[in-house]
């Protein structure tokens, strides 16, 4: 996330390095509302593979890029 934020985000780098611990927040929420779903289900939504699956895996094939393990 922080390799994203200092890359791709305009802005001044002070003010995006002070946001980083509030995004890493919101990502560990996402990523702690979807693990316990998917514990108990195959697929994310509608019970079969879907753009949700494929949408999800964009993000979370690099979580631990950006930190998240």
């Amino acid at each position: 996330m922080q390799f994203y934020l200092n890359g791709y985000t305009p802005g001044d780098p002070d003010v995006r390095k002070a946001q980083l611990p509030d995004k890493q927040r919101g990502g560990h929420a996402a990523l702690d509302d979807m693990q316990p779903h998917l514990a108990r289900h195959d697929f994310f939504a509608g019970g079969r593979y879907s753009l949700a699956d494929i949408a999800l895996y964009a993000y979370t094939h690099v979580a631990p890029e950006g930190g998240f393990v």
